[in-house]
């Protein structure tokens, strides 16, 4: 792996979250927990930008209440700095491990690698309730799957 294979999961990333940014625009009464899961991919892309950045993360909170508006403005905002942080990242990293601390105040040691996969699998897997919720909803969701941002390019 290198770190041009980890920017276009982070494109694909960014793309997804967009979709569903539409999808819940144009969705008339989209349920309210759809929202809050979008709000909770942004916050823990943010936490985890923190932590890989040795910032303080402890502030930050994981399911916070933002608006339509605040998840736009952040999902371009957390993905401009993924791919500020990617630019800057020597491949040979990709195995170092970094020091943080859970929610709970646990530390923790991770290779960056793997923070990244798992912050791109985190939001497809949130990413699949908010179809789940919109279907349950009577409403189409957006089809967010990696295949089709790759038939997209």
């Amino acid at each position: 792996m290198d770190t041009a294979y980890f920017t276009k999961l982070f494109e694909y990333d960014y793309w997804g979250n967009k979709e569903v940014l539409k999808t819940l625009r144009e969705c008339k009464n989209p349920p309210k927990k759809t929202l809050q899961l979008l709000s909770h991919i942004l916050a823990a892309e943010k936490l985890w930008y923190a932590r890989l950045m040795e910032e303080d993360s402890s502030k930050i909170h994981i399911w916070p209440e933002y608006s339509w508006e605040e998840c736009q403005k952040l999902a371009g905002e957390v993905f401009r700095n993924w791919i500020s942080y990617l630019e800057e990242l020597n491949s040979k990293r990709l195995n170092e491990k970094i020091l943080y601390w859970n929610s709970k105040g646990i530390a923790f040691e991770t290779g960056i690698g793997d923070i990244l996969t798992h912050v791109v699998i985190h939001g497809g897997y949130h990413r699949g309730q908010i179809a789940a919720l919109l279907r349950q909803a009577e409403a189409k969701p957006a089809a967010t799957d990696y295949i089709v941002y790759v038939r997209s390019l």
